[in-house]
């Protein structure tokens, strides 16, 4: 078991931690799973980690 609170949320461009859905340092928008928070690929249609449909969050 891991003493971690939750899985952390990092930016897939420079790895920092994201708060909100937007990384600070990049100034990034950070697409997040509706399921499991992680990070979501630019263009992709489902969670790589835990396989939720992405399409929900997306912008258009």
């Amino acid at each position: 078991m891991s003493d971690k609170k939750k899985s952390e949320c990092r930016c897939p461009y420079c790895d920092t931690p994201v708060l909100e859905d937007l990384c600070q340092p990049c100034g990034v928008q950070v697409t997040l799973c509706p399921e499991c928070g992680k990070p979501l690929p630019k263009d992709s249609k489902e969670c790589p980690e835990c396989g939720a449909s992405g399409d929900q969050n997306q912008g258009g």
